[in-house]
């Protein structure tokens, strides 16, 4: 099993330097554009989702991201220390994606995660918040 750990702070600029690394580690290790593009996507909105929920905007608290890659799947664990999340339900959301004008407002980011991946967990223990998101990638090497 392949891994890569990242910890940075709660800065919104690091949201992107999540994605980068984690897209760039995935990319070496043969991961699909597809499928990477997936979890790019997923890695944007758990990081600003910690920083803007559980962080409440605050910048320079600490968000730990691990990356596990074996041959059937990517596993991605975000742990932070902020508020806990609330509403655990899967979010649902009925809109019109022609009408980009009234497009919902909240839980978009949400709703994403759970669309791209195929396992979404999260759990708080401990004083800190794991979220786990878990992407099939079938018998790739």
């Amino acid at each position: 099993m392949d891994q890569v750990k990242l910890s940075f702070s709660s800065n919104p600029k690091n949201a992107n330097f999540a994605c980068i690394s984690i897209k760039n580690f995935l990319s070496s290790k043969n991961i699909p554009s597809t499928i990477n593009d997936e979890i790019e996507l997923s890695v944007a909105e758990a990081v600003n989702n910690i920083i803007r929920h559980a962080y409440k905007g605050n910048t320079g608290k600490l968000i730990e991201v691990e990356v596990l890659k074996n041959k059937n799947y990517v596993e991605i664990v975000f742990v932070d220390s902020g508020m806990p999340r609330e509403n655990l339900e899967k979010p649902t959301l009925n809109f019109d994606p022609n009408d980009i004008e009234n497009l919902p407002e909240g839980g978009f980011g949400l709703y994403l995660i759970d669309t791209m991946m195929d396992e979404n967990d999260y759990y708080s223990q401990n004083g800190k918040n794991i979220l786990r998101l878990k992407k099939m990638i079938n018998s790739i090497n």
